[in-house]
């Protein structure tokens, strides 16, 4: 897997920085778990891939449900009411942490149904992004009306460039 740390909620892989969730971080100790069993006995190798399939499905689909479809604000899971920008930019890092992590484990074990969880995880990433850009473009298009050319700046415009800021500085945190 190259060279790696842990520190706090974030991996380090050869000079790249995933910040993630305590729940990654458990389930890779889960995975971990499975392939010392999938080492030292072999024959355990296929339903180890199994077990592994299933702890990135339900990793995939639980985030899904709670950060894509706002689970966690109605469950009250989260200090917000709502989701944020930096949930999405977790959530996409998370699972682009998990994409990386999938090659390496293939290495150890056959996943069950790879390309499969690949593409679901693929698409959520997807989504999480298609979100954020969602929620920048819908600041600028609150902030639109009240642009007025004939007083520069005006304050649709510190508007606009305020929220932009913010949304880059946030993932600049993340990515």
């Amino acid at each position: 897997m190259g060279n790696f740390r842990i520190i706090r909620s974030e991996i380090i892989i050869d000079h790249r920085v995933y910040k993630v969730t305590e729940t990654l971080l458990l389930m890779l100790e889960i995975i971990e778990d499975y392939l010392h069993l999938a080492q030292f006995y072999p024959f355990a190798r296929k339903e180890v891939g199994i077990k592994v399939f299933e702890l990135l499905r339900a990793y995939n689909t639980s985030s899904s449900q709670l950060i894509i479809f706002g689970g966690a604000v109605k469950l009250q899971k989260i200090k917000n009411k709502s989701i944020t920008a930096r949930h999405l930019a977790l959530n996409s890092l998370c699972l682009s942490f998990l994409l990386y992590i999938m090659d390496c484990i293939i290495k150890r074990v056959p996943i069950y149904e790879e390309d499969k969880i690949r593409k679901d995880i693929e698409a959520q990433e997807d989504m999480s992004i298609k979100k954020l850009n969602s929620i920048l473009t819908s600041k600028v298009t609150q902030s639109v009306s009240d642009i007025n050319l004939n007083n520069v700046p005006s304050k649709g415009t510190e508007a606009i460039v305020n929220n932009t800021k913010t949304l880059h500085d946030i993932l600049v945190d993340f990515f």
